[in-house]
């Protein structure tokens, strides 16, 4: 759990995003500073720094407790575009919780207001997620100014979306002696993810199969294709056979592998990738 040791309510999230430890060298330095500056020179009362050091560390351990649900929420994992809305709600709730915390370190010591901690607070927060903003931005826009997509976080996605994928097909197939296509998907009320911070997603089905890909959208991870295929029984009435796996491309790769083929009711995967073990999505 590094996100403890980080700073604000969004930390854990945007550090299991981006893998990027850049982060846990910045953000305490920099809070601290803009108290420093705030309490110094525009209040003219002299903190001292142990005790800045203890506040700040307090305060920041505690809003990045709070923000460690936020990774395991589907909901903000999907969209890079939910992410970043993520940001704005996370900073009023960081500045908010933490000029509480730094109430009773500060307020009677220093005869300082509500009001100017929590100026105080917001500054140091809006720093804070200022630097959120330039770590995030690079992930989402498949750059890579400061940091790379994190390969944890995106098997982690990989782990809710794939699996999922193949039940559902293989659930319609039962029931319907086809595989669905997107448009059959979306009237059974499947939400398809059409693509996150990590992957773009493309689904198929037909009378005989159904795939699933998901293209990296960074250097540095590796694509996926997804199948099951159906294997008929030789009597009607006996429960179709379903065949499943998962082909990754041995390198990191934003071309997907080819589609994997049966052969002797075994899944095969194409050059230049091998097969996952489905139990570890």
């Amino acid at each position: 759990m590094p996100g403890l040791l980080l700073a604000n309510i969004a930390a854990p999230l945007i550090l299991s995003t981006t893998g990027n430890v850049f982060i846990f060298l910045s953000i305490i330095p920099v809070e601290m500073l803009i108290f420093w500056g705030f309490f110094n020179l525009v209040l003219k009362i002299g903190v001292s720094f142990p005790r800045l050091l203890i506040v700040v560390l307090v305060a920041n351990i505690a809003t990045s407790i709070l923000g460690i649900p936020l990774i395991y929420n589907p909901l903000i994992a999907p969209s890079p575009v939910v992410t970043f809305l993520v940001l704005p709600i996370s900073l009023f709730l960081s500045f908010l919780i933490e000029s509480i915390i730094y109430t009773p370190f500060l307020k009677t010591r220093y005869n300082l207001s509500k009001l100017e901690l929590m100026v105080a607070s917001f500054w140091s927060n809006l720093a804070s997620y200022t630097i959120f903003l330039f770590v995030l931005l690079p992930v989402t826009l498949n750059s890579s100014w400061f940091s790379t997509a994190n390969p944890a976080r995106a098997s982690f996605e990989l782990r809710m979306s794939i699996p999922t994928y193949l039940r559902v097909q293989q659930d319609f197939y039962v029931e319907n002696d086809r595989f669905a296509s997107a448009k059959d998907l979306e009237s059974i009320g499947f939400i398809q993810i059409k693509e996150n911070n990590f992957h773009r997603y493309e689904t198929q089905g037909d009378q005989r199969k159904a795939t699933i890909t998901a293209t990296a959208k960074s250097n540095n991870l590796s694509s996926y294709i997804a199948a099951v295929f159906v294997v008929k029984n030789k009597t009607k009435t006996a429960e179709p056979q379903f065949i499943t796996g998962v082909c990754k491309t041995n390198n990191p790769s934003r071309q997907p592998p080819e589609m994997p083929q049966l052969i002797n009711d075994n899944l095969q995967c194409p050059p230049n990738s091998s097969k996952e073990l489905l139990n570890r999505f």
